[in-house]
């Protein structure tokens, strides 16, 4: 069963993108490159972004690091898009983790990319 994006942080950005790939995945933990195939079906990716203040960034790498095992495990996250919000199964990509962009004063702004189960 998937985690659910908690409550009490704020939803992505408004302005995500989307895109399709292959279900193909390369490592890069090897000495030699290797792919891995996570899925026969087309990827949904979704390029996300949040801004949150310090506390609730505290909260969100928590919520990644024990709830997700870093990113690993699917989980369902409310999305913006075209048609209003959508209820959507994600998880974090294969080495992608989220990455702080900036952080001025109170405010931290984290992006990631995820990949959806479905459109």
């Amino acid at each position: 069963m998937a985690e659910v994006y908690p409550s009490t942080l704020p939803l992505p950005r408004w302005g995500m993108s989307m895109k399709t790939a292959t279900g193909v995945e390369q490592s890069d933990l090897s000495a030699k490159p290797r792919q891995q195939r996570t899925s026969y079906d087309n990827e949904v990716r979704y390029s996300l972004s949040w801004s949150m203040r310090r506390g609730h960034a505290r909260l969100f790498r928590q919520w990644y690091v024990d709830k997700l095992a870093l990113g690993r495990k699917w989980f369902t996250i409310d999305l913006r898009d075209e048609n209003g919000v959508t209820t959507k199964t994600v998880r974090f990509v294969v080495n992608g983790r989220p990455r702080i962009d900036s952080f001025s004063g109170k405010i931290v702004n984290i992006s990631a990319t995820v990949v959806a189960r479905s459109l």
